[in-house]
This record gives structure tokens, sequence and C-alpha cells, in this order.
């Protein structure tokens, strides 16, 4: 039930990418933004990568792991 209310507001092709990434990197496609860095990889993003995970607005992928990033509140 909640992995079904959690799916409601993401889209087909959004889904289709964290899929796609799971096996690849081994079932943990997603890494957090914290200081402007990724807290898998510890590689440090620019600007642009930051403002728009903050945004949320589309998939933002790590530039040295390729994992999407996400800011936790």
């Amino acid at each position: 039930v909640q992995r079904e209310k959690a799916l409601q507001g993401v889209t087909a092709d959004n889904l289709k990418t964290y899929n796609n990434l799971r096996p690849k990197k081994a079932n943990q496609p997603v890494a957090i933004l914290r200081n402007g860095s990724c807290t898998l990889c510890g590689i440090e993003q620019t600007g642009f990568i930051i403002d728009n995970v903050r945004k949320a607005k589309d998939l933002v992928l790590c530039l040295g792991c390729g994992r999407i990033l996400v800011e936790m509140l």
C-alpha cells in the first residue's frame, strides 16, 4: 500500500529510469545530495545540478556515479 501511494506522483519515464538503474547500482539507484555532494560517491556537484535537485521537477543524476540525486529535508 505504501509503495502504491508513493508511486502515484511518479511518471512512467522516471520509473523506467529508476528500474534500469537498480541492477546497475547494486539496488541503490538513489543517493542523497548533502552539502553539495553525493553521499554515495562523494563527488561535489555543480551549482546547476544542485539547483535542479532542489527544484525537484525532473530526475537529476549524479555527475560521478550516475545515481538519482534527492535532497532530504
